[in-house]
């Protein structure tokens, strides 16, 4: 029972548990079971991580492959019917990788 209170009141203060921020703005991460949680002063588990003064762990940084988004704008140019024939051809030429 004592074991019990204990855990109730750590996970009630956020003490033993690690925050982190995320790309996202509107959400952290507790680390420790990875739960989503919104950074919204309405939420127990954001105000609990609030009120234990703790600093938020850095987001993970996300690289992007230039050439994954030169693709991918190809392909959306590709599906645009106001282009020209020989745009969309071009688009999908860039999409293929030639």
């Amino acid at each position: 029972m004592k074991t019990l209170l204990l855990l109730t009141f750590l996970s009630s203060t956020g003490w033993g548990y690690t925050y982190k921020a995320t790309n996202n703005q509107k959400i952290i991460i507790r680390v420790e079971d990875n739960a989503n949680i919104p950074a919204i002063s309405e939420n127990r588990d954001y105000k609990a991580f609030l009120e234990s003064g703790q600093v938020l762990l850095p987001a993970d940084i996300v690289i992007v492959d230039p050439n994954i988004a030169i693709k991918a704008q190809a392909v959306i140019d590709m599906k645009n019917k106001a282009k020209t024939t020989d745009e969309r051809l071009d688009a999908l030429i860039k999409a293929v990788g030639f």
